[in-house]
């Protein structure tokens, strides 16, 4: 588990998220792993939104979410580093299962995510780990590679 700068896992440093995604993604063809294409919209403490286009490779289903994002540090991420390691590429994982079902779903569950926002640089701070809620149409397990652009600050947000 990433270690944050006071030598504790990050989770034992509760604290508002850096970020929240809301975001959707669907397969393109019939075979049980098939590319994918998505997008969504990234909304940092700072107030700064990001749009981002994915692609990969998942389990057949679409799903749509809303996940809350922590940078794997202890402390909050300053607003430069976190505009850097959520703009421009990233890599993910992610995985929705659906556990109540919904109509003309296959239902609504969690959905997490770990986030490689610097892709090829290590350390805690170019990670993140996501959590939240979404719907599908299927489970979901996917790779994903995106690319975001920050929105100019008129089209920003009250940060928290």
């Amino acid at each position: 588990m990433p270690s944050g700068g006071g030598g504790l896992p990050f989770h034992f440093h509760p604290r508002l998220p850096d970020y929240i995604t809301i975001d959707a993604s669907f397969t393109l063809a019939g075979f049980p792993i098939a590319p994918l294409i998505g997008g969504g919209l990234t909304f940092t403490r700072q107030g700064r939104i990001f749009v981002t286009l994915e692609t990969g490779a998942g389990i057949m289903g679409a799903t749509a979410g809303a996940r809350a994002g922590w940078i794997d540090q202890s402390k909050p991420a300053r607003a430069a580093n976190l505009n850097s390691f959520i703009g421009k590429w990233s890599e993910a994982a992610s995985a929705f299962v659906p556990v109540y079902p919904a109509p003309l779903l296959a239902g609504v569950g969690p959905q997490v995510a770990e986030t490689w926002g610097n892709p090829g640089r290590t350390g805690g701070s170019n990670f993140a780990t996501e959590l939240g809620a979404g719907v599908g149409g299927g489970h979901d397990l996917s790779g994903i590679i995106s690319y975001s652009w920050l929105l100019p600050p008129q089209f920003g947000l009250p940060g928290w």
